[in-house]
């Protein structure tokens, strides 16, 4: 018996619709869809996981939930707090571990 190898299109994307809720995940992303109003007076969360568990997808989803913006961490030091978060809108730092300039990290949690 011959199995064919089937050449099915992959769009890789960040979509809401295409994350998988599973019994792995679904604590963190039933958490993280009711943040910030869960806990409203906290104003930092920390999501950790291992390499390619799916946490920037997750933040993709709470933030297009929440009008967030996804901040480059060689922004902080070099647009002022205000500008990276006009409004009060929430923000969302990827590669933590890869910021240099920490008093701009500090005025942004201001």
């Amino acid at each position: 018996m011959t199995q064919l190898a089937l050449q099915w299109p992959s769009a890789e994307g960040f979509e809401p619709d295409q994350f998988i809720v599973s019994d792995a995940n679904s604590a963190a992303y039933n958490f993280i869809m009711r943040f910030p109003a869960v806990t409203p007076a906290q104003k930092l969360g920390l999501l950790v996981g291992p390499e390619a568990s799916g946490k920037t997808h997750l933040m993709h989803c709470w933030a297009a939930r929440n009008s967030a913006r996804f901040i480059n961490v060689a922004e902080l030091g070099q647009t002022p707090s205000e500008r990276l978060l006009p409004g009060g809108q929430h923000g969302i730092l990827e590669n933590i571990e890869a910021i240099k300039e920490e008093p701009g990290f500090f005025h942004l949690l201001r």
